[in-house]
């Protein structure tokens, strides 16, 4: 467990575990929201090309609604690689990133 982080962190999604990239100890920061589908799989390929492990947090509450796109889907990653995973968004497609 990480210093400081409340157990509760864990369940609530942000805290990761086997995943590639990272670790149960990696803390996850929020890289992009978005309620497309077609950056949502950009993102996580160009990610995963980068050997940049990532979560998408909310797919299952957008699915509750209906997937009306009403509740867009975080994409996380490691606390360590967000600045190399902005970088990478930034180069590939500027308009991507608030």
């Amino acid at each position: 467990m990480v210093k400081g982080a409340r157990p509760s962190a864990a369940r609530a999604g942000l805290l990761c575990t086997a995943r590639r990239g990272f670790d149960e100890t990696s803390i996850m920061r929020e890289l992009l929201r978005t309620n497309d589908p077609v950056t949502l799989s950009w993102v996580q390929a160009l990610l995963n090309e980068a050997g940049i492990g990532c979560t998408v947090l909310d797919s299952h509450t957008s699915i509750i609604e209906g997937s009306i796109g009403a509740i867009p889907r975080r994409v996380m990653v490691p606390d360590e690689d967000l600045q190399e995973a902005r970088r990478l968004i930034a180069e590939a497609a500027p308009h991507e990133l608030p």
